[in-house]
């Protein structure tokens, strides 16, 4: 396999759904939501201050509606945490020409956390 080409993810949609929820927490110590936020506990990945959405398509596009922010923002605002989306793209496309993961957040979370130091 050549650096520039990314591994072929194998699996249905819902198992490599899955897949990124577990990574997701591991990454951002957290832990997964069961049912991926169906339940009481919204959510696909929760930490102490953190309710995060995880995406994933194999298409080289996303649709991203006000209607998955808005959803996001009420539920992580009344449990008190910040909502984060996280949208991975998991096509053949080689590496070096796309970042396959990105992290979206409201603007006023964005600004805070950058004047953290």
């Amino acid at each position: 396999m050549s650096y520039l080409s990314r591994p072929k993810r194998s699996g249905t949609p819902k198992a490599k759904s899955h897949r990124q929820e577990r990574r997701l927490a591991q990454e951002f110590g957290g832990r997964t939501t069961p049912g991926s936020g169906s339940g009481s506990i919204k959510g696909d990945v929760t930490t102490d201050g953190e309710m995060i959405e995880a995406k994933t398509t194999s298409k080289t596009q996303f649709t991203l509606r006000l209607e998955t922010l808005q959803k996001l923002t009420v539920e992580a605002d009344a449990a008190g945490k910040r909502p984060v989306l996280v949208l991975q793209f998991d096509d053949d496309t080689p590496i070096y020409l796309t970042h396959s993961e990105w992290v979206v957040v409201p603007k006023r979370d964005y600004l805070a956390l950058k004047e953290q130091p």
